[in-house]
């Protein structure tokens, strides 16, 4: 892993020129309104939230394709950058596929929570209404041993959810190279093979210290500019600059991660294949 980080760091260096356009266009960009539109969606009306809503997924997808033709350039740096664009493009629709089979798996995960506080009596109408209209849900009294029974599925599911994030970390270059969405799931299992734990790792510092670094860009510019510009509205000077620098500090880890992956494939496919030719 240490070396497959500097690899992706290397890359990045050597290629600040080519990296830079993407980065602010294609990441920066999308990140950055979708940051200042977060506050109107949450204080918005049904009709506006709808449609804030659908151009976050757009922005989302945007940000995706810059992440692709991240992950192309970096695969093979001999690529320029209308081919590396012309590749993401080509891979955009089977990725956002995968995204959303994934997000389907993901969302399966939460049906047994849904069921058991179904069956403790739990409102679940009222919760929803509640979470759709913005307000924070109020769990209400439920039962010692349903409590017990979803903290201890929780802890199944988020292992679960690290294990699956672990050997699916290579689905987009899988996707970018090799083609198809569902052999795609295959490979990258293959690939990752025996490295669940060390990408494990890897993942959870990456999350970490990204988490931290938005939290703490928010927290102190955003104290700064309240002082300077007074707080305002949601789309006050100072919220929306700082929006603006959180949504910097987030694309930079999202190059970073897009880069990483990218080698980490490199990586596997050369083991993968040096074991075939051993074989």
């Amino acid at each position: 892993m240490g070396t497959v980080w500097d690899r992706a760091t290397e890359f990045l260096s050597d290629n600040v020129a080519v990296i830079a356009p993407l980065a602010l266009f294609a990441i920066f960009l999308p990140t950055s309104v979708q940051s200042n539109i977060a506050p109107i969606v949450e204080n918005g009306n049904a009709a506006s939230m709808i449609g804030l809503r659908i151009v976050g997924v757009l922005l989302s997808i945007v940000s995706l394709f810059g992440q692709l033709a991240i992950i192309a350039l970096a695969i093979d740096p001999d690529r320029t950058t209308g081919v590396a664009t012309r590749l993401a493009r080509a891979r955009l629709v089977p990725v956002v596929v995968a995204a959303l089979l994934v997000l389907i798996a993901m969302l399966m995960l939460a049906v047994p929570v849904v069921a058991m506080l179904a069956a403790s009596g739990v409102d679940l109408a009222a919760l929803a209404e509640a979470s759709a209209s913005g307000q924070a849900p109020v769990m209400p009294p439920m039962s010692a041993t349903t409590a017990w029974g979803i903290a201890g599925y929780g802890l199944v599911a988020a292992g679960l959810l690290l294990w699956g994030s672990a050997r699916l970390s290579l689905l987009y270059p899988v996707i970018l190279e090799e083609r198809g969405s569902l052999r795609a799931f295959r490979r990258s299992f293959a690939l990752t093979r025996g490295l669940a734990w060390p990408i494990i790792g890897v993942l959870l510092l990456y999350v970490v210290v990204s988490t931290v670094a938005a939290l703490a860009a928010k927290t102190v510019f955003g104290s700064v500019l309240v002082l300077v510009a007074g707080r305002g509205g949601p789309l006050g000077v100072a919220n929306v600059l700082t929006a603006i620098i959180v949504a910097a500090v987030s694309a930079g880890f999202s190059v970073l991660g897009a880069a990483f992956t990218a080698k980490l494939y490199v990586a596997t496919r050369a083991v993968a294949g040096e074991a075939a030719g051993a074989a």
